[in-house]
C-alpha cells in the first residue's frame, strides 16, 4: 500500500492551522492521498497523532481507496469563513455492496469522541445505492449508535440516535433529497444538549427537525466508522471531508466548497422548461441551486397552479444576454403563467431564504413581466420580513393602467420609522400585453433606491434606515394579500448595484432562420 504524504514546513502547518480550524472542532479527515491508491492511515488534520482513521475492510471486501473526485478543489469553512482545505485533490472511495466493502475505523477516545452537543457533516456521493449504509456512524454497544447517519433504500439520507433510556430513540429519514443523482452533496447532522434538538440537512437544508425525548446521547468505548455499519450496510461512493464539532453548528457555518460572493448573483431563476402548458412544481436557480430552489403553489378556491408557457420575454427575442452588449447566458424556451383570479385568489412561488446566502446590502433585483389582470398591488419579488417586505417589486393599477411599484421596509421591528416606503413609478405603463423589463436597485451608501422600467428610471427616492433582513422567504407573484396575473420571466438577484446596460437583455435569434411556410 501506498499513500501520497504531503511535507510541509512546521511553520507553514501551524499558519495553516491557526487559519483554518473552527473552535470546536474535533476531528476533521479530508482524505488527501494518491489517487487510485488504496488507503492505509487516514490522518485528523486537526490534531494530526489523534484519532488517526485506519482503513480496513469487511467481510472479505476491498480497502478505500483514493479517488480525484471531489466536491471541489477548494473547501471554506462557513459562509465568509477562512479556505479550510486550499487542495481538495482526493475523496475516499469505499466499494460495498451490504455484504462486504471498505471501512475507515477511529478507535474511540472519550475525552473528545463523546461530546454533549455535536455536528457531524460530510461531502458524499453515492455510486449505488445500499440500504443501511452507514456515512459516519458512532457505535454503540450492541447494533446501536449514539449518532449514525446513513443511506435509505431509496437513497434518501436516514438519522439514527440511540440513548441509554432506549434504542431508536431517533430513527427518521429525509424525503426526495434524491443523494444517488450521481451528484456530490453535503449532508449534516446537528444535535444541541441544551434543547434536545436535532435537525438534520441536505445541501444546507434543514430537513428533519425533531426534539430527542430521552436525552442525553449516550457513549461508550465503541469505534467510530465511516463508510459501514455493522453487520450490513457497506457505503458504496464517494466520501470527502468528514468533520465533526462538539457545537451545534450553524448552517452558515458548515463546510463549503463554493464561497458565495455577496455581490455576485445570488439568484438567478430562468423560469425554463422543455415542455410548456405543464404545471411548474420545483423552480431551480441557475446558481446557488442548493440553497435558492423555490416550490410553486397556489392560494384560495379556484386558484390555478403556476404553469410554464411558451409566450416568453421578450416577443421573439430568445436570446438572453448578461448586460445589453454582455455575454449570452441561455436560450430562453419558457416563462411562468401567474393566474391572479382575484385579490386574494391566485399563485406563487416561494423559496426558503438560506442563511448560507449573504443578506444583500446592495442589490439589483430584475424580471421581465408581462401583466394581464392584476390586482392593484400584485407582486412580483419580494423579500419576506415580519410586518412586512424587506424591499418589493408591485404593480399598481388605476384608470389610466398598470405600473411598477417598489416598496423597502428599513425599519427596525416596533418602529414606524422607515416603515411602508412606497417608491411609485412616474410612467413606463404595463399594460399594452406586451413583455417589459422591470428593476429595483438600492445603494446601501446612499440609501438610494430606483426602479427601472425597459431600462429607464421611473422612480426613485432616499429611504430612511439601510435594509433590514430577518429569515423570512423570498416569493414570487404575491405581495401577500394581492396576486400578479400575467407573466413573469428570468428573475435575477445580484448583491451589487447594476447600471441599466449591465441588466438582463433579451435578443433575436442568432445565426441562419429558415421559415418553412
Amino acid at each position: 500500500m501506498s499513500i501520497k504524504i504531503r511535507v510541509v514546513s512546521l511553520a507553514g502547518f501551524l499558519l495553516m492551522v491557526n487559519q483554518c480550524v473552527f473552535a470546536g472542532t474535533i476531528a476533521w479527515w479530508p482524505f488527501e492521498g494518491s489517487a487510485d491508491q488504496p488507503a492505509d492511515e487516514l490522518t485528523n488534520s486537526v490534531a494530526p497523532g489523534t484519532l488517526t482513521g485506519v482503513a480496513d475492510i469487511y467481510s472479505g471486501g476491498t480497502l478505500p481507496a483514493f479517488a480525484d473526485d471531489v466536491p471541489g478543489s477548494n473547501v471554506w469553512n462557513g459562509v465568509g469563513g477562512p479556505l479550510y482545505n486550499a487542495d481538495n485533490r482526493t475523496s475516499l472511495l469505499f466499494t460495498g455492496n451490504g455484504t462486504s466493502g471498505g471501512l475507515v475505523r477511529v478507535t474511540d477516545d472519550p475525552v473528545t469522541l463523546h461530546p454533549s452537543n455535536v455536528t457531524v457533516e460530510a461531502f458524499v456521493k453515492v455510486r449505488t445505492v445500499v440500504q443501511y449504509s452507514a456515512i459516519v456512524r458512532k457505535l454503540r454497544s450492541g447494533s446501536g449508535a449514539s449518532w449514525g447517519l446513513y443511506l435509505t433504500s431509496g437513497g434518501e439520507l436516514g438519522l439514527r440516535i440511540d440513548t441509554a433510556a432506549g434504542a431508536n430513540a431517533i430513527s427518521t429519514e429525509t424525503a426526495n433529497t434524491g443523494l444517488s443523482d450521481g451528484n456530490w452533496h453535503h449532508v449534516a447532522l446537528v444535535y444541541n444538549s441544551v434543547s434536545s434538538n436535532v435537525l438534520m440537512y441536505v445541501d444546507y437544508k434543514q430537513k428533519v427537525n425533531r426534539t430527542l425525548a430521552t436525552p442525553p446521547l449516550d457513549y461508550d468505548s465503541s469505534d467510530l466508522l465511516i463508510g459501514h455499519n455493522t453487520s450490513s450496510g457497506t457505503f458504496d461512493g464517494w466520501i470527502d471531508e468528514v468533520r465533526i464539532s462538539d457545537a451545534a453548528l450553524n448552517e452558515d457555518q458548515f463546510l463549503m466548497v463554493e464561497p458565495i460572493d455577496p455581490s455576485g448573483t445570488l439568484g438567478y431563476w430562468d423560469l425554463d422548461s422543455d415542455i410548456t402548458g405543464v404545471a411548474a412544481s420545483t423552480i431551480t436557480s441557475r446558481v446557488n441551486a442548493a440553497y435558492m430552489t423555490g416550490v410553486a403553489s397556489r392560494s384560495g378556491t379556484g386558484s390555478i397552479q403556476p404553469a410554464y408557457i411558451s409566450d416568453r420575454a421578450d416577443d421573439g427575442m430568445y436570446r438572453i444576454k448578461d448586460g445589453s452588449s454582455g455575454a449570452f447566458i441561455h436560450q430562453n424556451r419558457s416563462a411562468l403563467q401567474l393566474d391572479g383570479i382575484a385579490k386574494n385568489v391566485g399563485a406563487k412561488v416561494t423559496v426558503p431564504w438560506p442563511l448560507l446566502i449573504p443578506p444583500p446590502t446592495n442589490l439589483t433585483v430584475e424580471a421581465f413581466v408581462k401583466a394581464d389582470n392584476p390586482a392593484n398591488w400584485g407582486g412580483i419579488f419580494r423579500k419576506e420580513r415580519d410586518g412586512g417586505p424587506t424591499w418589493a417589486l408591485s404593480v399598481t393599477t388605476n384608470s389610466t393602467g398598470i405600473f411598477l411599484l417598489g416598496r423597502l421596509d428599513t425599519n427596525i421591528s416596533g418602529s414606524d420609522t422607515g416603515f411602508n416606503q412606497t417608491l411609485p413609478a412616474t410612467g413606463g405603463n404595463l399594460a399594452d400585453g406586451k413583455w417589459h423589463h422591470v428593476a429595483l436597485t438600492y445603494a446601501h451608501a446612499t440609501r438610494r433606491a430606483t426602479i427601472y422600467v425597459d431600462y429607464e428610471s421611473v422612480g426613485t427616492r432616499t429611504t430612511s434606515g439601510p435594509l433590514v433582513y430577518n429569515s423570512y422567504d423570498f416569493v414570487v407573484g404575491t405581495s401577500g394579500s394581492y396576486y400578479f396575473d400575467g407573466g413573469i420571466d428570468e428573475i435575477r438577484l445580484t448583491g451589487r448595484v447594476l447600471s441599466p446596460d449591465a441588466f438582463l437583455h433579451a435578443a433575436p435569434p442568432l445565426g441562419t432562420c429558415i421559415l418553412l411556410n
